[in-house]
Protein backbone atom coordinates (compact mmCIF):
# COMPACT_ATOMS: atom_id res chain seq x y z
CA UNK A 1 0.00 0.00 0.00
CA UNK A 2 1.42 3.50 -0.83
CA UNK A 3 0.80 6.69 0.68
CA UNK A 4 2.56 8.71 -1.84
CA UNK A 5 -0.39 10.36 -3.47
CA UNK A 6 -1.89 10.64 0.17
CA UNK A 7 -2.92 14.86 0.63
CA UNK A 8 -0.25 16.05 3.45
CA UNK A 9 -1.92 16.37 6.73
CA UNK A 10 -0.94 18.35 9.78
CA UNK A 11 -0.31 16.96 13.18
CA UNK A 12 -2.76 18.21 15.57
CA UNK A 13 -1.22 20.00 18.74
CA UNK A 14 -2.33 17.65 21.74
CA UNK A 15 -3.49 19.65 24.70
CA UNK A 16 -1.99 19.88 28.19
CA UNK A 17 1.35 18.77 29.39
CA UNK A 18 3.18 17.11 26.13
CA UNK A 19 3.15 13.51 25.91
CA UNK A 20 6.02 11.31 26.86
CA UNK A 21 6.37 8.51 23.91
CA UNK A 22 9.09 5.54 23.38
CA UNK A 23 9.24 4.36 19.91
CA UNK A 24 10.83 0.29 20.04
CA UNK A 25 12.05 -0.86 16.65
CA UNK A 26 14.18 -3.17 15.28
CA UNK A 27 16.06 -2.15 11.81
CA UNK A 28 16.38 -5.03 10.11
CA UNK A 29 15.36 -3.40 6.68
CA UNK A 30 17.19 -0.04 7.65
CA UNK A 31 15.91 2.00 4.64
CA UNK A 32 11.90 1.39 5.17
CA UNK A 33 12.24 1.02 9.36
CA UNK A 34 13.96 4.61 8.79
CA UNK A 35 11.86 6.04 6.58
CA UNK A 36 8.80 5.02 9.28
CA UNK A 37 10.81 5.95 12.16
CA UNK A 38 11.70 9.78 10.43
CA UNK A 39 8.12 10.14 9.46
CA UNK A 40 6.54 8.88 12.93
CA UNK A 41 9.24 11.74 14.57
CA UNK A 42 7.91 14.22 12.23
CA UNK A 43 4.75 13.89 13.79
CA UNK A 44 5.91 13.49 17.10
CA UNK A 45 7.65 16.99 16.85
CA UNK A 46 4.46 18.89 14.91
CA UNK A 47 1.97 17.52 18.25
CA UNK A 48 4.72 19.00 20.67
CA UNK A 49 5.80 15.57 22.22
CA UNK A 50 8.48 14.38 23.68
CA UNK A 51 10.12 11.28 22.53
CA UNK A 52 12.97 8.57 22.64
CA UNK A 53 13.52 5.75 20.42
CA UNK A 54 14.80 2.28 21.47
CA UNK A 55 16.45 -0.07 18.91
CA UNK A 56 16.19 -4.03 19.77
CA UNK A 57 17.77 -6.99 17.63
CA UNK A 58 14.88 -8.11 16.06
CA UNK A 59 10.99 -8.54 15.63
CA UNK A 60 10.44 -10.84 18.57
CA UNK A 61 12.74 -8.37 20.94
CA UNK A 62 9.76 -5.86 20.20
CA UNK A 63 7.82 -7.04 22.88
CA UNK A 64 10.39 -7.34 25.67
CA UNK A 65 11.69 -3.54 24.72
CA UNK A 66 7.83 -2.05 25.69
CA UNK A 67 7.80 -4.29 28.87
CA UNK A 68 10.98 -2.43 29.66
CA UNK A 69 9.76 0.70 28.55
CA UNK A 70 6.88 0.21 30.57
CA UNK A 71 8.74 -0.82 33.79
CA UNK A 72 11.08 1.95 33.16
CA UNK A 73 7.35 4.64 33.02
CA UNK A 74 6.62 3.43 36.44
CA UNK A 75 9.78 3.43 38.56
CA UNK A 76 9.73 7.16 36.94
CA UNK A 77 6.42 8.29 38.50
Amino acid sequence: MSTIDAPERAAQPIPGPAPRLLTIQAPYYDQVVGGMRRGAERVFAEAGALHQTVDVAGGYELAGGAAHGAVAIRRAL
